[in-house]
């Protein structure tokens, strides 16, 4: 028979000292005391729970087996792992109320990660190993690494955060991990943590991620510039939900090649922001630097395109565009050019200047009198049109009379002659009629004769 030594070491602390291979039936019979310290490696044969804060001693390795492990913080300078296989995942459990850290524990094996209780915890030890994945379902989990030196296991495993989480990358590189947004949020701070101000260069300044998936509608909140900018392998995969993108004053929400798809993307401003916010599309070397030809961007804010070489516009391909703006204009140039497939919705006073492929649809359901091809602004924004493009006119529940100009352009387009424009509302009896000077409707029954 096994003997063990438990010595009370005051303040609470339940120090073990034997080789024992079990905790459950030890701590059975024991109430937890607020922080308990293991010094010897053991083998959890049933899930246990510490109330305060758990130190393991350097050189100790708890298996967890696949059981659970909860307790309210980390300390000491030894080893968390788990040792099933399959479908079994031992679980650490950080349940937080307020703000505590790891930087000393090495969490290794399959073992799953996941923080409750509505605290901030900070990941903060580099080169975890641990493969079963993160999950914050209440709390902020905080980045706590300079590099991209997995501070939340293995490179490639999960992140996901669900409705009460909340992910704060304090300006660093997450760009190892895979980000599941479950109905949480993911946020950046301020500045980086530990610099005094924010080092104006992209490598510094701007947070990064490489893959986001979402499976329930999602947030991001930037009040520092972020993107997901790891050169042509970043992928923003909406799942066919919304990911709504909020921007301080200034901010920029930055894709760097990245693909888009499968749902909207809705990047606005912050309610009281007086300063411009801005998508930012950036590529070098391909034909496009954004392709999200099935997904819906919507935009309350600025809008930029960089090219980062000469001879190498970014063009984005998107399939609908709606510009949502009420107090901000959308900036582009001709020669980075957004190319829409579906739907354009242009509902501000200002818009970025469009290339309407064949098939794609005007909405003007949103606007009153005359929308003119060509923005007011000094930006030189001019909606284009793809040669030999139908492109239909949506009206909604607009009530025009017949002869009535819908569409005009302050510079003819050079294919004009190669252009078709159609009603595109189904439940509507109005035919669409391109003149010299634009697009005008005739209500009523119309026969072409061709």
């Amino acid at each position: 028979m096994k003997t063990r030594e438990v010595s009370n070491l005051g303040r609470g602390a339940l120090r073990l000292r034997s080789v024992v291979v079990c905790l459950s039936a030890l701590f059975a019979s024991m109430t937890a005391l607020a922080d308990e310290t293991i010094s010897a490696s053991v083998t959890l044969d049933a899930d246990r729970a510490v109330s305060g804060v758990l130190t393991v001693d350097s050189g100790v390795v708890v298996d967890l087996a696949g059981h659970r492990l909860t307790a309210g913080g980390l300390a000491g300078a030894g080893e968390i792992t788990d040792s099933s296989s399959g479908a079994v995942t031992g679980e650490l459990w950080m349940v937080v109320s307020g703000t505590t850290a790891n930087s000393t524990v090495a969490l290794s094996g399959n073992l799953k990660f996941v923080l409750d209780g509505g605290g901030t915890f900070t990941a903060s030890k580099t080169g975890q190993t641990y493969t079963g994945g993160t999950v914050v379902t209440n709390g902020t989990l905080k980045c706590g690494v300079t590099t991209s030196n997995t501070p939340f296991g293995a490179q490639n495993t999960e992140v996901t955060i669900l409705d009460n989480g909340v992910f704060e990358c304090n300006g660093y590189d997450n760009t190892k991990y895979l980000f599941v947004m479950a109905g949480g949020q993911l946020k950046s701070s301020a500045k980086v943590e530990g610099q005094s101000n924010i080092s104006y260069t992209y490598t510094i300044r701007t947070s990064k991620l490489s893959k986001v998936r979402l499976v329930k509608d999602s947030s991001f909140y930037f009040v520092h510039d972020y993107g997901l900018n790891n050169w042509g392998e970043s992928e923003l995969d909406l799942g066919g939900h919304t990911l709504t993108v909020t921007l301080e004053n200034g901010r920029t929400f930055q894709l760097y090649q990245t693909t888009v798809k499968n749902g909207t993307l809705d990047v606005r401003m912050k309610n009281n922001a007086t300063q411009y916010g801005i998508l930012c599309i950036r590529g070098k070397n391909v034909p496009y630097a954004l392709d999200a030809t099935n997904c819906t961007i919507r935009l309350d804010g600025s809008f930029s395109t960089y090219r980062t070489q000469t001879g190498y516009p970014p063009i984005v391909r998107v399939g609908n565009f709606e510009d949502v703006s009420s107090r901000y204009y959308t900036v582009g140039v001709r020669n980075a050019a957004i190319q829409v497939f579906g739907t354009y919705k242009p509902t501000s006073a200002y818009f970025t200047g469009c290339v309407m492929e064949d098939g794609s649809a005007l909405d003007l359901s949103g606007k009153s009198g005359v929308w003119s091809t060509t923005s007011a602004a000094t930006y030189n924004n001019t909606v284009t049109f793809a040669d030999n493009a139908t492109v239909a006119v949506k009206l909604g529940n607009r009530h025009v009379s017949s002869g009535t100009q819908v569409i005009s352009w302050g510079e003819q387009p050079s294919n004009l002659a190669s252009l078709k424009f159609v009603r595109g509302d189904s439940d509507r009896s109005y035919s669409v009629i391109k003149r010299d000077d634009g697009v005008y409707v005739e209500q009523g029954f119309v026969i072409v004769v061709q």
